[in-house]
């Protein structure tokens, strides 16, 4: 990645150059909050991630998780086949009313959450335009860029975080699609 193009996704990651409001409450609040916010479920992550030995990589993602599980609150979570329990301990941590379904036991209930976790492009390009309508929003981790550019396809308008390699996409009825490349999380 060549420096002029890694300054620009630290500086969106910081929420410069950021004019969709709701890309900005994401980036600020979720992808890079202020350093004095604390967020409650943090710490048992960090608990459970060093009792199993996890890398930091996927606690950062994990973290990361929480926060916009958060920010989002989601009634109804979806999480992919072979996502990391790691990850699925943040979305329980994240402190809201949430319904957890796995995507190994409920595959069909994929159109009726609001949030979906996907690791490794789980979900397909077909699922993604059944679930991608406005209210929705997609998680996706090493998702390869084809992924990213099938969910920007699948939405009518709304925000898309790329963290090459991984995508953070919120569906609205907003007419106008709002891309943004951030450091990689």
């Amino acid at each position: 990645m060549r420096l002029t193009e890694r300054f620009r996704r630290w500086r969106a990651t910081r929420g410069y150059g950021v004019h969709s409001p709701l890309a900005y409450r994401l980036v600020t609040d979720a992808v890079r909050p202020p350093r004095d916010v604390a967020f409650y479920g943090e710490e048992r992550l960090e608990e459970f991630a060093d009792a199993k030995g996890l890398p930091r990589r996927e606690l950062r993602r994990a973290r990361l998780l929480l926060r916009l599980t958060a920010a989002l609150q989601p009634s109804y979570v979806w999480v992919a086949p072979g996502v990391p329990e790691l990850l699925r301990e943040a979305v329980r941590l994240a402190g809201c009313a949430v319904r957890l379904y796995d995507g190994k036991t409920f595959p069909a209930e994929l159109p009726h959450c609001d949030l979906a976790v996907t690791v490794a492009n789980r979900l397909k390009r077909d699922r993604l335009g059944e679930f991608l309508r406005p209210g929705k929003a997609l998680v996706g981790f090493d998702v390869p860029a084809v992924f990213t550019r099938d969910a920007e396809k699948a939405m009518t308008g709304g925000v898309v975080l790329d963290g090459a390699g991984s995508i953070v996409a919120v569906s609205t009825a907003d007419a106008a699609l709002h891309k943004y490349n951030i450091s990689p999380f």
